[in-house]
């Protein structure tokens, strides 16, 4: 089902606990279906988390369990994030290297220390995480019948949403500033949030709006990326200052994509964030309203 409000929906509360309900159920449906393949339901159930994370954060100020929640799903993403870790590192390296041209034969061998040097859980443990994740969604499926918001109709999402477009603007100013730092990573959060909140508000205006969550996808995208280059230059610099062959190769292969990647983000951000968050919200208030009349 949509993971999306009904345009002029006047009860948020009812709203908010169905949507938090079908990604949930969506999560636990996951781990009935005993054929799928690990790797697939781990990203799918990571998904979930995140949706609902920035399901709450758009009704954050009216929402009094936000605190409590916003915690509950880090730690339930948390107990499964770090289950493919060392699979998808493994996969952007091979990318990476592809990209480069490499060898072979320099391929395999940086591949092969890569995964020496990583932290790949145990089948004990990663089972163990995966119940803990079970547990976290039961409990809060649960809780969502409990679950209220102190506003009606759009009144009680026109504050999230502003806060969110605000911080993500600030972000992207301090991005700019430290292009290599923390801010550039915080920035491709409030960017992500935002992402949600288009998807969310999508059908208040579906032409519109897809092309805005789009814009908000894509620009995620380039920040993640980015951040992988980095994380990959950073664990292939030592294997490039030992000489290890093609390390050197990639490590500049990384930085030069993620240079690009950064002016690419920075045109695209701008264009996002060129209109003030009051502004945009007022306007998507008033599609709230007309689309629901």
């Amino acid at each position: 089902m949509a993971y999306a409000f009904t345009p002029g929906e006047k009860n948020i509360t009812r709203a908010l606990r169905r949507i938090a309900r079908q990604r949930v159920d969506a999560s636990l449906g996951l781990f009935e279906r005993g054929a799928m393949d690990e790797a697939r339901r781990i990203h799918e159930l990571r998904k979930n988390i995140k949706k609902l994370r920035g399901l709450i954060r758009l009704v954050r100020p009216v929402f009094a369990d936000y605190a409590a929640e916003n915690r509950a799903l880090g730690e339930a993403g948390r107990a499964i994030g770090h289950l493919r870790d060392a699979d998808v590192r493994a996969a952007g390296l091979a990318d990476l290297a592809d990209r480069a041209r490499l060898p072979k034969a320099e391929r395999d061998a940086l591949l092969a220390a890569a995964a020496r040097d990583s932290d790949r859980p145990t089948a004990a443990e990663a089972e163990a995480a995966l119940v803990a994740h079970l547990d976290a969604l039961r409990l809060l499926r649960h809780r969502i019948d409990g679950w209220k918001v102190d506003a009606k109709g759009f009144a009680a999402l026109e504050p999230g949403l502003e806060r969110v477009l605000k911080r993500g603007a600030r972000a992207m100013v301090a991005a700019r500033r430290d292009p290599e730092g923390e801010p550039f990573h915080d920035w491709r959060k409030r960017v992500k949030d935002h992402w949600y909140h288009a998807r969310l508000l999508t059908p208040i205006w579906p032409g519109m709006m897809t092309a805005r969550a789009t814009a908000a996808g894509d620009l995620g995208e380039m920040l993640g990326d980015a951040r992988d280059l980095d994380l990959l230059a950073e664990a292939l610099a030592p294997m490039a200052d030992a000489g290890t062959p093609g390390a050197g190769k990639l490590v500049k292969r990384a930085r030069r994509e993620r240079a690009d990647l950064t002016l690419r983000a920075d045109r695209l951000g701008r264009l996002l964030y060129a209109e003030p968050a009051p502004a945009l919200t007022a306007r998507w208030g008033a599609w709230w309203r007309i689309s629901g009349a």
